[in-house]
């Protein structure tokens, strides 16, 4: 039977994962910087269960929520109208 921590491990390792590459297939780019801010969520999650609270607070802090909101500033400021 698999312990506790490491089958959470697997499970953020999982969404982060899927996460990644549903950002990559979206047509959409605002669900894309949505994704990219879970899979950076679950990395944070994923550092945590693996004991790295210091790298895991950065990576929440960065990945989930300055990177998506700078992107989501970006894509909303270029956003073209159609012709």
């Amino acid at each position: 039977m698999i312990p506790g921590y490491m089958l959470m491990g697997y499970i953020f390792m999982f969404t982060a994962l899927f996460g990644s590459v549903l950002a990559l297939i979206q047509r959409d780019l605002m669900k894309s910087v949505i994704l990219i801010g879970l899979e950076g969520l679950a990395v944070a999650f994923l550092f945590q269960t693996l004991r790295a609270p210091d790298v895991g607070i950065t990576q929440a802090i960065l990945g989930a929520a300055l990177l998506p909101g700078i992107f989501a500033i970006t894509v909303y400021k270029t956003r073209r109208e159609e012709e």
